[in-house]
């Protein structure tokens, strides 16, 4: 009968030696999944990129926005987004003299969330599944490049 600390050795033994098997299924299996992971989150913040338009009237102003956004640093997620406001007030019935603002911000990309988030407001740009509209507040914009 062997004793109790060569039954000690001999499992010791077996286990480095399933650990020492198994180490290159885990090391093929972690890079797959950290290639296809990267592949699939540059895929994402690519379809991003591009012209997003609405128009908005209200019983003070009639507006036309224009948001575009380009990636800045794409590997690290952060992209530049400007925003270009064409907007008339409406006064006693009115339409005044169309009026324009831009805005230019930085977003960074949160692949948990799936959403651009701006830097200085702290804005949520939010994108559909397909990737034919942006969801900023309550605003909806449609894709048109």
């Amino acid at each position: 009968m062997p004793m109790k600390s060569e039954v000690k050795k001999r499992t010791h033994e077996q286990l480095n030696k399933t650990r020492k098997m198994n180490r290159p299924v885990f090391y093929i299996l972690f890079i797959v999944l950290f290639i296809s992971g990267c592949n699939s989150e540059n895929i994402e913040k690519a379809a991003v990129e591009g012209s997003y338009v609405g128009q908005f009237k209200s019983e003070y102003s009639i507006a036309f926005d224009t948001i575009r956004i380009n990636p800045y640093n794409i590997n690290s997620g952060v992209f530049s987004i400007v925003h270009k406001t064409g907007y008339n007030r409406l006064t006693n019935n009115m339409v005044e003299v169309k009026r324009y603002k831009k805005k230019e911000f930085t977003g960074i990309w949160n692949n948990e969330t799936r959403q651009l988030n701006e830097q200085r407001f702290g804005r949520a740009y939010s994108f559909s599944p397909d990737g034919k509209s942006l969801l900023l507040g309550s605003a909806l914009y449609k894709k048109i490049e």
